[in-house]
């Protein structure tokens, strides 16, 4: 049994995301802590988790409605 099976339904209860849908926002996020700390996208991407970073730009994507690039031209700005 997964780990975080138990979990789901008090999760699902109290409001909160199913556990695979948390997990990939962690995910996520610790890529856009790479970026912000200026890594490539490749390499955040791959130190997030990513099998690439075509996967994460996908998936970046499909969950905040944004490209993943302009994240890393954001931060090239700065």
């Amino acid at each position: 049994m997964p780990v975080g099976k138990p979990l789901q339904p008090s999760l699902r209860r109290a409001g909160g995301p199913a556990i695979p849908n948390f997990l990939l926002w962690r995910r996520l996020m610790r890529a856009v802590e790479q970026l912000a700390g200026g890594k490539r996208l490749t390499e955040a991407a791959h130190h997030a988790g990513f099998a690439d970073s075509a996967h994460f730009s996908r998936t970046f994507q499909r969950m905040f409605g944004l490209p993943a690039a302009s994240l890393e031209l954001t931060s090239l700005e700065d």
